[in-house]
């Protein structure tokens, strides 16, 4: 099992106020502990990490944030500051438009969601363009993403069935 990662220092990652460079933070933050620790709805039992040694993993929220290239209504930096909850707004499309991310449906990331309430859910990104959290018994696609060291690059390919990636390490 791949474990969530991300608790943020004031414990939770709020679906509606943290844009690009706070997922980021929190998702990488030291905070492992439970946000809910009794009461009638607690079920934190989650075992989060601080760090993720791992070379294949589901992507993070900050990674589709960081994906975007902005566009000429919307530059880069500033949809690095704006809400990833609010990405298909229509007056910053530019920042899920230009994003090389491109995807087809809704796909888990590796950061939970917890508040006083409880404990099972996990974020997701979508085609729509913006990131929201979602119980995770709900049924959304997974898409490991793998970590290729500076040496290794992809040659050929597009990662499907029919035509998978060919890798190619440079010998130094």
């Amino acid at each position: 099992m791949i474990p969530l990662l991300g608790i943020g220092s004031n414990g939770t990652l709020a679906n509606n106020s943290i844009n690009t460079i706070n997922f980021y933070n929190q998702e990488r933050s030291n905070s492992t502990g439970k946000i809910c620790t009794g009461g009638t709805n607690c079920n934190d039992d989650i075992t989060r990490a601080s760090t993720w040694v791992g070379k294949i993993g589901l992507t993070y929220p900050s990674d589709y944030g960081y994906a975007t290239s902005g566009g000429s209504a919307t530059d880069r930096d500033r949809c690095f500051h704006e809400y990833l909850y609010h990405w298909d707004n229509s007056s910053i499309l530019d920042c899920k438009n230009n994003n090389w991310l491109k995807l087809s449906n809704y796909q888990w990331t590796m950061t939970a969601y917890s508040n006083i309430y409880g404990a099972g859910a996990a974020f997701f990104a979508n085609d729509l363009g913006y990131v929201r959290n979602a119980h995770t018994s709900d049924a959304h696609a997974t898409h490991p993403n793998l970590y290729l060291k500076p040496q290794v690059s992809i040659i050929s390919g597009d990662g499907s069935i029919d035509h998978p990636y060919e890798l190619h390490h440079k010998y130094m």
